[in-house]
């Protein structure tokens, strides 16, 4: 293997592909157009869309004697929005997030309410929805391509999940295999679990096994990072984010992935390792003289301990920041990583060749 710093550098020099056209289409859920049959999801949503339209015209009429029928209105809204795959994309759910509420939060929560607690609660959101949006929403005509906008909306979490993908890719190819057992995980040679999905409970046997502190999980509600993987004795625990483009939440993303490398465990054969795919490193490359890498490295003061959480100030001063957070903890934990999605690429195929 090679010092931390040279795989930082190859990244900076070898920019990831910002633009992916292997799925242009993305994840449709509406038909092709509208003389097609409908999907499932359009179907639900059309139903939500008459039960509201329903339950606004029996509410105005303010008789008691519809009490019934409200309810049972109510009771097939909830039956759509616990079952109904990707209801979340429908104008009535995106609607939650005005209220500082969410669907996923909902679907979270719904688990444990009764079904009165249900009623009432959607009751509520449906008497505010129809205030502030659905006459809104009917005067434009209500349309299935929301349910498609929202989809591509939701592509870059797809993003992630599909950059993992990516990684199993490679490390399938070079003879790493995916194992399910400590014994193996211990004794193969090549192979990986994925602790963020179904590896969770091989992950807590491992660190357990192996005295590892993993601090960067207590401060994160026990986060799991989205790959472990091993290579003849060396295990390099893995922390994978997609990023394009600068903001609030990209900027915390992108920080959170700084830090994950600014700790250590006492067994020299446990690594670190911060893979940030994306355009981020190559504005890294662009408001830093990385020519000068080398020198700053050598001579950046590792006891001057810096917070990669900056806020304020323009994008370069953010960047500049960053970038010396970055020096700083690959020399002070010369067995952590950072890289991009190319640098994990030649990193992984280095280690195996080494």
């Amino acid at each position: 293997m090679r010092p931390n710093i040279e795989y930082f550098k190859y990244s900076l020099y070898n920019a990831d592909k910002i633009i992916d056209f292997s799925n242009p289409a993305g994840v449709e859920v509406v038909s092709k157009n509208s003389e097609l049959q409908p999907k499932e999801l359009q179907i639900a949503n059309n139903r939500l869309v008459e039960l509201i339209t329903a339950y606004k015209v029996l509410c105005s009429q303010n008789d008691y004697k519809h009490d019934n029928s409200i309810r049972k209105i109510i009771l097939e809204i909830i039956e759509i929005l616990d079952n109904v795959k990707l209801i979340n994309y429908s104008a009535f759910c995106v609607y939650f997030q005005v209220l500082k509420y969410s669907y996923s939060a909902y679907q979270t929560e719904q688990k444990q309410m009764t079904l009165d607690d249900k009623i009432d609660l959607l009751t509520q959101i449906l008497d505010m929805y129809l205030t502030n949006r659905h006459d809104m929403y009917l005067s434009y005509g209500y349309s299935d391509q929301i349910l498609q906008v929202m989809s591509d909306v939701a592509s870059a979490r797809r993003n992630g999940k599909t950059g993992i993908q990516k990684v199993e890719t490679v490390i399938s190819s070079l003879g790493f295999k995916k194992t399910e057992t400590l014994e193996n995980l211990l004794s193969a040679p090549r192979c990986y679990i994925l602790p963020d999905k179904d590896g969770k409970q091989l992950f807590k046997s491992f660190i357990k096994y192996k005295n590892i502190k993993f601090i960067f999980a207590t401060a994160r509600d026990n986060k799991y990072p989205d790959l472990l993987l091993k290579c003849n004795n060396e295990f390099f625990i893995i922390e994978h984010k997609m990023t394009n483009g600068d903001g609030g939440s990209q900027n915390e993303a992108i920080n959170e992935i700084i830090n994950f490398i600014n700790q250590t465990e006492e067994q020299p054969n446990i690594h670190y390792v911060s893979c940030l795919q994306g355009n981020f490193i190559k504005a890294l490359a662009a408001d830093n003289n990385i020519s000068n890498i080398d020198n700053e490295f050598n001579t950046i003061d590792i006891s001057d301990y810096m917070d990669s959480d900056i806020t304020t100030g323009n994008t370069k001063n953010k960047h500049e920041h960053q970038y010396s957070h970055i020096l700083q903890n690959l020399k002070r934990y010369p067995n952590n990583y950072f890289v991009n999605g190319c640098g994990l690429e030649f990193m992984i195929k280095n280690m195996v060749n080494s």
